[in-house]
């Protein structure tokens, strides 16, 4: 392409973003201004900030952050709502509460599911659900996404029975059909709280047997060793893998009869590669 403009090169930085190329994204967005003096846009600025979340490259993310602000692009609510993400997900959970706030009567429900995973994630579990329910008092009507945030939240502070209400409350309040990652949420959370026949119970209550299939597989590979005790619903579910052909997972079961469940949640934890941390001071913008 003989001439680039700032809507040539916001299409390939959100064509990689999207498709979870991060590492390009960030590099196209730093060049942009740095070799061809194109200054980003709002739609930039929201197609990158998810690379920077996903990389957990906060720093960067901070100087689009004061680059946004002096064009006063933070007026945009999708630039807004990016930048919120970007710091919850890398863990600067100060900074995304000051985003949420000054978002203020903007806020929408994609503002409020960020926050209210921000906080379920980093262990502030009852601050997630307060969130929730100002959301719900204030008109705004969650979705499927919504009650992953608030089950999680649930599931890091042992809220068995509340955990429970929010499931039911679903369906019967929000007409939502519980999926794979609300199942699994709550299957984590009955390991946790040693209740192993009720999560047994509860895979073998999905609707599809693919449902069951991916829940069973998600969590139960996860046991370890616990001295002493049989459950006779392991057996049962080692019978259901080798029905599905799952054999891995039979054999792993079969060797580790005895369990109880463990969760191992990822962060962006891999720092910016050394070239975006060159390229960063060699543009004016971030």
């Amino acid at each position: 392409m003989p001439s680039r403009n700032v809507v040539s090169w916001t299409a390939i930085i959100s064509g990689y973003s999207q498709n979870g190329l991060y590492d390009n994204a960030l590099e196209m967005c730093l060049r942009m201004e740095g070799e061809n003096g194109v200054p980003p846009n709002e739609v930039t600025l929201a197609s990158v900030l998810p690379a920077c979340a996903n990389l957990g490259a906060s720093e960067i993310g901070e100087r689009i952050e004061t680059y946004a602000r002096g064009k006063r692009f933070l007026r945009n609510i999708y630039v807004s709502n990016a930048l919120l993400e970007m710091y919850a997900k890398c863990g600067k959970i100060d900074a995304a509460r000051r985003i949420f706030d000054e978002i203020g009567s903007k806020r929408d429900l994609c503002t409020w599911n960020s926050k209210i995973m921000c906080m379920a994630v980093h262990g502030r579990s009852m601050e997630g659900l307060e969130l929730f329910h100002e959301m719900v008092r204030g008109g705004t009507a969650p979705d499927d996404v919504t009650f992953v945030g608030v089950l999680l939240a649930c599931t890091h502070d042992g809220l068995v029975e509340e955990a429970y209400q929010f499931f039911k409350s679903m369906k019967k309040d929000f007409s939502i059909t519980p999926k794979l990652e609300h199942y699994s949420c709550i299957v984590d959370l009955l390991g946790r709280a040693g209740k192993l026949k009720e999560a047994y119970d509860l895979i073998k209550s999905c609707n599809t047997e693919y449902l069951q299939w991916k829940c069973s597989e998600i969590k139960w590979p996860s046991f370890t060793q616990l001295e002493g005790q049989k459950h006779e619903h392991c057996y049962e579910l080692s019978t259901f893998h080798v029905k599905t052909r799952n054999l891995h997972i039979y054999d792993y079961i079969n060797r580790i009869i005895d369990g109880n469940f463990l969760l191992f949640v990822l962060y962006p934890s891999s720092p910016p590669s050394s070239k975006f941390k060159n390229l960063v001071y060699q543009n004016h913008w971030c």
